[in-house]
């Protein structure tokens, strides 16, 4: 049987467009941070985590967008989800969306009762962030 522990959302641009946030090129950008209440879980805890974020970049080439997913708020915390995406870009802008969906399994509990996740953008040329911008963590463990 599976308990659920606690469920949050970061949410930074719900639509398309409802955003312009500058991310430059090679510098890491925080999209977003959630804080779970894991108050006396039993056995196993597992933790589900979905993002996505949407930029909008000029023509010029091949650019990659990367989401990386951290247990904790920095970058310095465990790496939890790591993925890139190549998008080739001729002639017109484009718009582009990133997702991750990661999971973290065999957590410990930690004695502050909080267990927060964090991620991070970054791209190889000049983009912005234009939404939708959104993070969801959801934590379960055994009954």
């Amino acid at each position: 049987m599976t308990r659920l522990l606690d469920a949050r959302t970061s949410q930074n641009a719900s639509f398309v467009n409802s955003a312009v946030v500058p991310l430059r090129s090679g510098e890491s950008a925080l999209m977003g941070i959630v804080g779970l209440r894991v108050i006396n879980p039993t056995g196993i805890i597992r933790v589900d985590l979905y993002a996505i974020a949407t930029f909008f970049s000029e023509p010029g080439g091949i650019i990659t967008y990367f989401i990386t997913i951290h247990r904790g708020p920095t970058e310095a915390d465990p790496l939890v989800y790591s993925g890139a995406q190549f998008q080739y870009i001729s002639s017109r802008s484009s718009v582009q969306s990133v997702f991750a969906i990661a999971s973290d399994f065999d957590v410990s509990a930690p004695a502050s009762g909080q267990l927060t996740y964090s991620v991070y953008l970054q791209s190889t040329v000049d983009s912005i962030r234009s939404g939708p911008e959104s993070f969801n963590a959801v934590a379960y463990c055994d009954t």
